[in-house]
């Protein structure tokens, strides 16, 4: 198992939505991480969230399936985290 930041320690161009500040706020939250399979990490490492929701909605473990429930990556969706 290996831990997957959902919106990426480095901002990328699929990020850049997100503002710096915001980027800065969120990354390092516990709510920005989910668990998967050893192999999976490397594959999404930078992808934008439309790319990593395929993945998250196969895993078997239900915090990670939850993720994937989410229509969009917003900050104001972030800021109850």
């Amino acid at each position: 198992m290996t831990l997957e930041d959902i919106m990426p320690e480095k901002q990328s161009a699929d990020w850049q939505h997100i503002s710096i500040q915001d980027h800065e706020t969120f990354v390092s939250r516990i709510g920005n991480l989910v668990l998967l399979k050893s192999g999976f990490n490397s594959k999404l490492s930078g992808k934008g969230f439309n790319d990593k929701k395929p993945v998250l909605a196969e895993s078997d473990l239900r915090l990670t399936k939850m993720g994937s429930a989410q229509e969009s990556v917003e900050v104001a969706n972030w800021r109850g985290i």
